[in-house]
C-alpha cells in the first residue's frame, strides 16, 4: 500500500547490499527497479562501495517459487520475481503463514495471499494504509478467515498462549507449486489487550478469543502459472459460523451468477473470475462496497473513524456460510485471463476436487476425479502428519 514499503526501499538498498555481500541478485533487482548511481538516500556511500568492494555480476533468480519455513512465506511465480516482466506479463503469489504472527509493524494476516497476474493485482490486502491503522491491523481487511467474525491477535504481556502460523507443506511439480499452512494458532485462545503501539483498537477487538478453534489449514495450489487453487480446512469444538474473505481494489461492478457461486470482475485490462466449488447450498456472499467495508457485520466495529490512508476497497467480499456448523470446508478457483482469453469451464467434481479447463486439483485422494488430476493432495494426511 505504501509505496516506499516496496520500490524505494528496493532503490535506497540493494545496491548496496549487492556490493557488501557480493550477491548479484541484488543489483540486478536494482537496475531492473530502475535504479541510478547518486541517486539514493545518502549518496556518499556512492564512492565507497566501488573504493572497498567488488562489484558483483548482476544476474537474476534461478529459482522462481520458494519457501522461507521460520520466516513462514511462500512465493512463487512464472520468472525470476527480479525480472519486471516477470509481473507484466506472467502471475504469481505470496502465502504467509508465520511462526512469529502479526508481530510489531505487521498485520494479523496469516493463511492471507497476495496473487498478480500479467500486470496487476488481483486481490487486496491491507485496508486503507500500510501502517499506523486500525483496520489495516484488523484480519477482516486481508484475504484470509473469520470465525463467527472474529479474525487473529499477536499475544500481549503476560499471557500464556502464544498465538503463531507455520508452514506445514511444500512441493515444487512439474506444473504446479503447493504449499499449506496451520493458521490455528494465530487466532488467541483467551482475552487480552491487543491494541499495537498506541493505536486504538475496537473494544470488541480488544476481548477477542476462540478458545474454540481447532483446526484452519490453508493449501494453495498454482498450476500451469494460469490459476490458484485454494482449499481450506477448518473445524471447532462448538458449532461456528465462517467468513471467507476476498478484497478487490478497483470501484468497477462485479458479476455474480449465484448458481455456480462466481464473481467476475477486472483489474485494469485482466479480468478475473473467482469461483467457489464447495457446499454452495450454505454459503451467502455479501458484497461490502467502499467504506462499508470498514463495518464488520457480525461484531459491529467500525473502523472509518480511525482511518488513515486514502485508500478504499470498491468490494469487500465476504462469503459467509449461513449455518453454524463444526466443520467447514471451502474449495475456491482464482482464474485470471489477459485480453482476448476466455476463462475456461470450472466445475465441481466433490467438495474436495475441482474440474478446471478438464484437468483436476484434489485435495482427496480417494476422490473420483483423481484419474485426471494434475495435482492431488491429501489434505486429511498432511494435517495428521504436522500436528506429530
Amino acid at each position: 500500500n505504501q509505496r516506499n514499503s516496496s520500490r524505494e526501499n528496493h532503490l535506497a538498498c540493494f545496491r548496496k547490499l549487492a556490493f557488501l555481500t557480493g550477491e548479484g541478485r541484488f543489483l540486478f533487482n536494482w537496475k531492473e527497479y530502475g535504479g541510478k548511481i547518486f541517486s539514493s538516500w545518502r549518496p556518499w556511500i556512492e564512492y565507497v562501495l566501488p573504493a572497498y568492494y567488488t562489484e558483483p555480476r548482476p544476474e537474476p533468480e534461478k529459482e522462481t517459487a520458494a519457501v522461507f519455513p521460520v520466516a513462514g512465506w511462500v512465493m512463487a511465480a512464472t520468472g525470476p520475481p527480479s525480472r519486471r516482466v516477470t509481473f507484466e506479463r506472467g502471475a504469481g503469489f505470496v502465502f504467509q503463514c508465520r511462526p512469529r504472527g502479526g508481530y510489531s509493524h505487521s498485520f494479523y494476516s496469516d493463511g492471507s495471499f497476495q496473487l498478480h497476474a500479467y500486470g496487476q493485482m488481483l486481490n487486496h490486502g491491507g485496508g486503507s494504509s500500510g501502517n499506523q491503522d486500525a483496520f489495516a491491523y484488523h484480519t477482516m481487511s486481508h484475504n484470509t478467515i473469520l470465525i463467527d467474525g472474529l479474525g487473529q491477535a499477536q499475544t500481549g504481556r503476560g499471557q500464556k498462549f502464544p498465538t503463531y502460523g507455520r508452514i506445514i507443506a511444500y512441493k515444487k511439480g512439474k506444473c504446479f507449486v503447493y504449499c499449506a499452512g496451520d493458521v490455528t494458532r494465530c487466532y488467541p485462545v483467551e482475552p487480552g489487550n491487543y491494541d499495537r503501539w498506541g493505536i486504538k483498537m475496537h473494544e470488541v477487538y480488544r476481548n477477542r478469543a476462540l478458545p474454540y478453534l481447532e483446526r484452519f489449514i490453508r493449501h494453495i495450489v498454482f498450476v500451469r502459472g494460469r490459476y490458484f487453487v485454494i482449499y481450506d480446512d477448518l473445524s471447532c469444538s462448538k458449532p461456528a459460523l465462517y467468513t471467507w474473505l476476498y478484497h478487490i481494489l478497483p470501484q468497477d461492478p462485479i458479476t455474480f451468477r449465484e448458481e455456480t457461486f462466481s464473481i467476475e470482475y477486472s483489474v485494469g485490462d485482466v479480468r478475473v473470475r473467482l469461483q467457489h466449488i464447495a457446499g454452495l447450498d450454505t454459503l451467502s456472499l455479501e458484497d461490502r462496497k467502499g467504506l462499508d467495508g470498514f463495518i464488520n457485520p457480525f461484531t459491529g466495529e467500525d473502523y472509518r473513524e480511525w482511518r488513515k490512508g486514502d485508500i478504499v476497497c470498491g468490494h469487500n467480499l465476504w462469503i459467509n456460510t449461513t449455518e453454524p456448523v463444526r466443520r467447514r470446508r471451502f474449495l475456491a478457483v482464482v482464474y485470471p485471463v489477459p485480453p482476448g482469453e476466455d476463462v475456461p469451464p470450472i466445475e465441481k467434481v466433490d467438495d474436495c476436487t475441482v474440474s478446471v479447463g478438464g484437468e483436476v486439483v484434489s485435495f482427496n485422494p480417494e476422490s473420483s476425479g483423481t484419474g485426471k488430476s494434475v495435482c492431488t493432495v491429501d489434505a486429511e494426511g498432511i494435517y495428521n502428519e504436522s500436528r506429530c
